[in-house]
């Protein structure tokens, strides 16, 4: 009774938090973040669905329940940290992924009928408890294989990113992104030894959702590209930066950090203005926050052989998003 209780709260929260995500969404939100809130939801109602087993077959659907997300969502936790980290992969590395991930979870379609994921297995209720008792197969050994190297890489990845010194990527993301990682694994590898009659994995995915939420905020701040072009028409030779009241840069698009190459030096999150370079952009924004109406300038790029015929000039607009 008290797993049930704690496996159906544990669900309600992961739908929750579906439900703020659902609020949030935006068409640019990476299409990971919706996986991830959509399978959570779905690998909760599996824990709550064995909770309340009552038998042998039950227990093995609750099980296929559970393993959606087992082979899936550190395959998106993993996309995510690559598309956030800025990482290209190959065209084929993507379905290749997926098709290891579909791989596993078909030999867990198939326990109950052959002896490849699990060799053995048994239901018993023990002190009210439904309890399923496994041998694990040669697939079951694949599937935490899997589950290392997609944690591995994604760990990888982040640090590689960290001191790398990407400065498009915010640091408060990268440092984000090891939490629901890093809380999935330990929860499944180490939770099971703690707590004998409860599984804290569930509890570890709706702290990854908490996680994911705070991110999606995030980069809804800092994605000016997709941000801008919702409020304004998408032109070739349009270039937006965008900052917050302190003065802290939050993202730009190519048009702009080709106009202004100082761009690449500033750090995501830091705040403009101390440097030389830095300084006309700051008198834009000091102009406009003491007034508002104030919000006109004119932008003139030098050329490089020094000839002023050849000198551009650009309309500077400042404005809310």
């Amino acid at each position: 009774m008290l797993q049930q209780v704690f496996y159906s709260i544990v669900f309600a929260l992961s739908l929750i938090c579906a439900l703020i995500y659902i609020y949030m969404w935006h068409k640019h939100f990476d299409v990971n973040f919706t996986m991830i809130f959509t399978l959570v939801p779905v690998a909760c109602l599996g824990y709550l669905m064995s909770a309340s087993a009552d038998s042998l077959e039950g227990a093995i659907r609750a099980q296929q329940v559970i393993y959606i997300g087992g082979c899936f969502l550190q395959y998106f936790i993993l996309l995510s940290i690559l598309n956030l980290c800025k990482i290209e992969m190959k065209r084929w590395v993507r379905p290749a992924l997926f098709a290891i991930c579909a791989f596993l979870y078909a030999s867990v379609l198939t326990v109950g009928h052959l002896d490849i994921f699990y060799k053995k297995v048994s239901f018993d209720v023990i002190g009210g408890v439904p309890t399923l008792t496994k041998e694990y197969g040669g697939m079951h050994t694949l599937f935490y294989v899997t589950i290392i190297l997609f944690f591995l890489i994604g760990m990888i990845t982040i640090v590689y990113s960290i001191i790398k010194k990407n400065k498009q990527v915010p640091r408060n993301i990268l440092y984000l992104l090891v939490i629901p990682d890093v809380v999935c694994v330990f929860s499944f590898f180490i939770g099971r030894k703690l707590l004998s009659n409860f599984d804290i994995v569930p509890l570890a995915y709706v702290l990854a959702e908490l996680v994911y939420l705070l991110i999606a905020y995030r980069f809804n701040l800092y994605d000016v590209s997709d941000t801008v072009i919702d409020s304004f028409v998408k032109e070739q030779n349009v270039g937006y930066i965008s900052f917050d009241f302190n003065y802290r840069y939050l993202g730009s698009n190519e048009v702009a950090r080709a106009l202004l190459p100082e761009i690449e030096d500033i750090e995501i999150d830091e705040s403009i203005g101390y440097k030389p370079e830095q300084r006309k952009i700051r008198h834009y924004l000091d102009s406009f926050k003491k007034n508002a109406s104030n919000n006109k300038f004119v932008y003139n790029v030098r050329s490089k052989d020094g000839n002023p015929d050849e000198d551009r000039i650009y309309n500077v607009t400042v404005n809310y998003l």
